[in-house]
């Protein structure tokens, strides 16, 4: 009889956002495969979040509070505990790993691209992510990323050697519910408050967009993280004119979301950077054309033709013009909308978590024990 491999989920980091969502949805497909035994490494605090089925054991630990003690708890305990217990691969979600855990295997999901639209003490963070991700990598076996686009991040120039231990497994979207009703005269936008969203940009475009049509609605779904972004975009929104038109929703439930997403002509998403973006994947199942940045990170989710993409010109008021008028094509153009959504649900037939967790597990299956 083969052993079985223990795969020690290194799962500490997994609270909120991606990794959280990946790590749900792949746990019940590790659980249900003979050849691993599978235990969650939690914070404790957070392992409410976590769905673990019942074959699924979860040990809790007490993390200390704050970056730079986490990460040095990190290095010294996550590795001894894993090695107690007999891991046969550590898998860590997050960037980074405990670099002397056995065998580690990263899920690669954060865009360090964020750091050029950040104020200087967060790109600290952001440079340091990309080097503890790349000394991770020198001591992992393998690291599974959330898309290709991640990979060139951190593995370019002289790095580049380190895509040879990269395994693209980008996440998926839930099967989601069959929304019934007309679409509205409304726009959907999706993200909390960050530098890098490029709402402003939304903003004076859709300025534009509101002088040609007056029944037409912009929803923003996002908390305001950055008191200051909020305030510049309530300000100018008041300064246009704008209070009858835009609505800015806060944090609104999932459900909630999708729903209104499905009702929406239109979801849009300027932001300069973004991973394997899951709000693109469920517009895309939904069934709302969309339109985003012409950037790889979004070209690798809905190829050439399930989003009409906006160039950047470097010029801020020549790209409200530029999205203004992809807008309004849009508004105009149902057939063309019609094409974008019909290329868009069948792409996304492809894109499942099933094949997501059998990419996982054949990586693990191939990890050599010696």
């Amino acid at each position: 009889m083969v052993k079985r491999k223990h795969i020690v989920v290194n799962a500490i980091h997994s609270k909120t956002g991606g990794g959280l969502i990946f790590l749900n949805h792949i746990l019940p497909y590790l659980a249900k495969d003979d050849r691993f035994k599978v235990t969650v490494l939690a914070h404790k605090g957070y392992v409410k979040r976590i769905d673990a089925p019942e074959n699924v054991h979860l040990k809790l630990l007490d993390v200390p509070q704050g970056f730079l003690k986490m990460l040095l708890w990190e290095q010294l305990h996550v590795a001894r505990i894993a090695k107690s217990i007999g891991a046969s691969i550590t898998f860590s979600v997050a960037n980074y790993a405990p670099v002397f855990a056995p065998n580690n295997v990263l899920f690669m999901t954060n865009n360090p691209e964020v750091r050029h639209f950040v104020p200087f003490k967060e790109k600290l963070y952001w440079y340091a992510l990309i080097w503890m991700t790349r000394i991770s990598l020198l001591f992992s076996k393998k690291a599974i990323t959330n898309g290709a686009y991640v990979q060139i991040c951190y593995a370019s120039g002289l790095f580049k050697f380190l895509r040879k231990k990269m395994v693209e497994a980008s996440t998926a979207c839930d099967e989601l519910p069959n929304f019934e009703g007309n679409k509205k005269r409304q726009i959907l936008a999706i993200g909390d408050y960050y530098p890098h969203k490029n709402y402003l940009l939304l903003l004076k475009s859709f300025a534009k967009v509101a002088a040609e049509y007056d029944d037409v609605q912009l929803n923003i779904v996002g908390h305001p993280v950055r008191q200051g972004i909020a305030k510049e975009m309530r300000s100018y929104v008041r300064a246009q004119g704008l209070e009858k038109q835009v609505n800015f929703l806060g944090a609104v439930p999932s459900v909630e979301t999708k729903k209104m997403l499905a009702e929406s002509l239109l979801y849009v998403n300027p932001s300069n950077a973004e991973t394997f973006s899951l709000t693109l994947l469920e517009a895309m199942t939904l069934g709302t054309a969309s339109i985003v940045k012409s950037a790889a990170f979004n070209k690798e989710v809905a190829g050439e033709k399930a989003a009409l993409y906006v160039a950047s010109s470097g010029d801020h008021e020549k790209d409200s013009e530029l999205w203004a008028t992809a807008i309004c094509n849009l508004l105009e153009d149902g057939n063309k909308r019609q094409v974008i959504e019909a290329v868009g649900q069948n792409k996304v037939k492809g894109i499942t978590w099933q094949r997501t967790a059998s990419i996982l597990i054949s990586t693990f299956d191939k990890i050599n024990m010696k």
